[in-house]
């Protein structure tokens, strides 16, 4: 995702405000799996398990947990930190 965003320019914002770069790639993921016309078939690869799956297109996380009323990232707790903000580099702040 940092490639294809740098392609376009700077990063000039917080890497969490490209969270709709991994729902065009969850949809397009669904749309290979189940068929491009299909929504139903579409919907439910989305609600099945997406543990395995390792879509390096993807962004910010590789796990996503889906229903009928649930459409959110699983954030990883091992991997999320909360850091002092410092200077913003490629969308990520710096450690000091």
């Amino acid at each position: 995702m940092i490639k294809a965003l740098k392609a376009q320019g700077p990063i000039q914002l917080p890497l969490n405000t490209y969270t709709g770069y991994d729902a065009v790639m969850l949809a397009a993921y669904a749309a290979e799996k189940a068929g491009l016309t299909d929504a139903a078939a579409q919907a439910k690869v989305l609600e099945g398990d997406l543990s395995g799956v390792a879509n390096p297109k993807w962004g910010l996380t590789t796990r996503y947990l889906f229903s009928g009323t649930q459409h959110i990232p699983a954030a990883d707790a091992t991997v999320v930190a909360t850091v002092t903000p410092t200077a913003l580099v490629d969308g990520q702040y710096t450690r000091t």
